[in-house]
């Protein structure tokens, strides 16, 4: 387990040790939904509004929790780094500050203080939006900084092979990493292709698209790349007899063009 997840735990476990430490100043019928003006417009009995409404605000962040500590074990074994888990384990974080803060709210509220809800909630709300915005830069500053520290210009036409933090091409077999959520790569022979496009990235073809599906109808998933948006190509390698596409990018767009189009495989779009 590492820091972050303790950190966490920690936050979790206010929840619940609030709620065990306010329950003698509850009254018999708690307020506990607000719209827009002071007075709630939703109530409980002091139990319910106490430990299920406790218990509703520790599901979401222990089960991801949960889920991240499993991934960071399965990733120490594998030796191997997630730029995604590094984004779930903070999302975790950043999600148990806002509920506990917003549970430990309300039971000050009915134990009298009297204060805003709504206002309190807004103001969390745009604090949780603009935290999970400076963690996506700062992801994308880490890629960035991770990349400058790389050779990028890792192809050998001899034999095939091209190595950076995004994908391997290494005889007949690809390899994009962090292709599933959180982690977890995705392998595809060369044989399966049918074709690879070359784009150049606009909002429509997948630019801002940092991880997951790249339409409504998940026709196309892309890989984890959060530093996509300053990327010079997008490339869609379409499988056959599958009706899904793989939207990928990688850190030498010129010199992985090149590669496929030794192989046959690149479609030039302007």
């Amino acid at each position: 387990m590492r820091k972050i997840h303790w950190i966490t735990i920690v936050i979790i476990l206010l929840i619940p040790i609030s709620g065990i430490l306010f329950y003698p100043y509850m009254p018999e019928k708690m307020g506990t939904h607000w719209q827009f003006s002071k007075t709630p417009d939703g109530y409980m009995d002091k139990f319910s509004g106490t430990f299920v409404t406790a218990l509703i605000c520790i599901a979401s962040p222990a089960f991801l929790l949960f889920i991240n500590i499993a991934v960071s074990v399965l990733a120490d074994k594998n030796k191997s780094k997630s730029i995604a888990l590094f984004f779930m384990d903070y999302f975790t974080l950043i999600l148990s500050l806002f509920l506990a803060g917003s549970y430990i709210a309300v039971l000050i509220w009915n134990c009298g203080v009297d204060f805003s809800v709504p206002i309190f909630m807004s103001t969390g709300v745009a604090v949780l939006i603009i935290s999970i915005l400076m963690l996506i830069i700062s992801l994308m500053r880490q890629q960035q900084k991770s990349e400058s520290s790389a050779i990028t210009e890792n192809i050998n036409f001899s034999d095939g092979k091209y190595k950076d933090s995004l994908i391997e091409i290494s005889g007949n077999n690809m390899i994009f990493k962090d292709y599933y959520f959180p982690m977890g790569s995705k392998k595809v022979n060369l044989s399966q292709v049918d074709y690879v496009k070359a784009l150049k990235p606009t909002v429509w073809n997948g630019k801002w698209r940092m991880h997951g599906t790249g339409d409504l109808l998940f026709r196309i998933w892309f890989p984890a790349d959060y530093n996509r948006p300053n990327r010079d190509m997008i490339f869609i390698l379409k499988i056959k007899n599958k009706w899904t596409k793989v939207g990928f990018t990688v850190e030498n767009s010129k010199a992985v063009s090149v590669f496929f189009k030794t192989k046959g495989l690149l479609r030039q779009n302007n």
